[in-house]
């Protein structure tokens, strides 16, 4: 969500251009034009760098000038929890579920001794192991050995981690779980001669710093899969090309050619 300034800047900018045109416009909020924000408060607050919870609250469009002259509607049912084909007893669980949400986003389902952490009710929960992760991946895919080959086992299933380490390491796990021999494949880890920017790449971009370097939407350095099982099913292997089946939720007829390319860098 923007920061109250932007709507603050945005009003006074519309009053002074309409009021050359419309009388009394310089008095309205927005210059008497009728403007619509979508947003939820709990989900998206403004960022404020190394601010406060207090710094945050008074950034937001609630506490601006303009907050009174807003009305508000609101979404009473959740429609991602809506599906049509569920059984009763599916129902009540997702009708329960939707107000457990409801709760919590209203700040009434809090911790009675800690009132910064949220209590989870059990049904969500699992119990401490000294294997966590051996837990999580039991819990989410029951009986692995047996269904890893089915193409529709992992459709209905996934497992969220708040950083992409973890998810290299229940790869990893799970990869060890499942027979079969595998095959690891590099990207391309030195800087490509083509450039004549400067003559200090090697040492600029060195193939440790290649490896260690983990950058948003790049290929990992090394990618490892299963020959006899992989959930995005990987058809054929050439040096360089490679085709891949992605196995969807709605659809699991999707092909993917992926080619072995160089990148080049430019200073």
């Amino acid at each position: 969500m923007a920061n109250k300034l932007c709507f603050e800047a945005l009003d006074k900018t519309l009053r002074d251009i309409l009021r050359m045109r419309y009388e009394n416009s310089s008095d309205k909020p927005f210059g008497g034009l009728t403007v619509v924000c979508g947003g939820d408060f709990r989900q998206i607050l403004h960022v404020i760098p190394k601010g406060t919870r207090a710094d945050i609250v008074d950034a937001s469009l609630n506490s601006s000038y303009l907050w009174p002259f807003f009305t508000i509607y609101e979404l009473k049912q959740n429609m991602r929890l809506c599906n049509g084909k569920v059984s009763d007893c599916e129902a009540d669980q997702i009708a329960t579920f939707d107000k457990w949400l409801l709760q919590v986003g209203n700040g009434s389902f809090y911790d009675d001794i800690n009132k910064e952490l949220i209590k989870l009710p059990p049904d969500v929960c699992m119990k401490s192991s000294n294997d966590p992760i051996g837990s999580i991946v039991e819990a989410v895919y029951p009986c692995l050995l047996q269904n890893y080959s089915d193409p529709t086992y992992p459709k209905e299933r996934a497992i969220l981690t708040p950083k992409n380490d973890m998810v290299h390491e229940l790869n990893d796990r799970i990869l060890k779980m499942i027979p079969g021999e595998g095959r690891t494949y590099f990207s391309s880890d030195n800087v490509c001669k083509a450039s004549m920017n400067t003559n200090d790449e090697e040492l600029l971009y060195t193939s440790y710093a290649s490896q260690k370097s983990k950058p948003n939407r790049r290929p990992m350095q090394r990618n490892k899969i299963n020959c006899q099982a992989s959930w995005k099913l990987v058809c054929q292997r050439k040096h360089h090309v490679r085709k891949e089946h992605w196995f969807e939720r709605h659809n699991s007829k999707n092909h993917n050619v992926s080619q072995r390319f160089k990148v080049a860098i430019q200073a």
